[in-house]
């Protein structure tokens, strides 16, 4: 049911995005001002982070960063990033849907592992360290979604360059 919806909502979708690419000072994604957003520019910081995403995920697996902290300004609210906003954590491939397991939420070409809501205590729950890391390192929550290349081309298709590319 949940795919059905989806493609209903599809129309809508189009929409949107293109009245989000027509908005004034709408640009594309930078890493500049994805890292100035997150650490005030600092490159090391960056660099630490993008060195833990590289030992978390296999080869072959390409890591965005999408959202409000890719390009500046929330998609739905238009909103601008914030100290409240999240990063979402994009991974693209092949063999990124089946890093997360049973616990992910699934639907169409995308499979979701939202922010835990209490860190587990299992060692062997890498998931969840990451997300531990990471929050850690941008001091705020952090979405990681995986999707299919395809999903992801629908993506930027309907809501226009979102996605800043961290890892390829």
């Amino acid at each position: 049911m949940n795919d059905l919806m989806w493609l209903l909502q599809l129309p809508m979708a189009v929409l949107r995005g293109c009245r989000a690419r027509l908005r004034p000072g709408n640009r594309l994604p930078s890493l500049n001002d994805f890292k100035q957003r997150i650490w005030n520019g600092d490159s090391s910081k960056y660099d630490t982070f993008v060195v833990t995403l590289r030992y978390y995920f296999p080869e072959g697996v390409r890591v965005y960063v999408s959202g409000s902290s890719a390009t500046g300004w929330n998609f739905l609210s238009g909103k601008p990033f914030d100290d409240q906003s999240d990063l979402d954590i994009v991974l693209v491939g092949p063999r990124a849907r089946s890093l997360f397991g049973a616990r992910a939420g699934r639907h169409m070409g995308q499979t979701t592992f939202p922010f835990p809501k209490e860190w587990s205590q299992d060692p062997s729950d890498k998931l969840t360290a990451l997300h531990r890391i990471l929050f850690e390192q941008t001091g705020r929550e952090v979405s990681l979604v995986a999707m299919t290349p395809f999903y992801r081309w629908v993506l930027e298709l309907v809501n226009g360059p979102s996605m800043l590319l961290i890892v390829s």
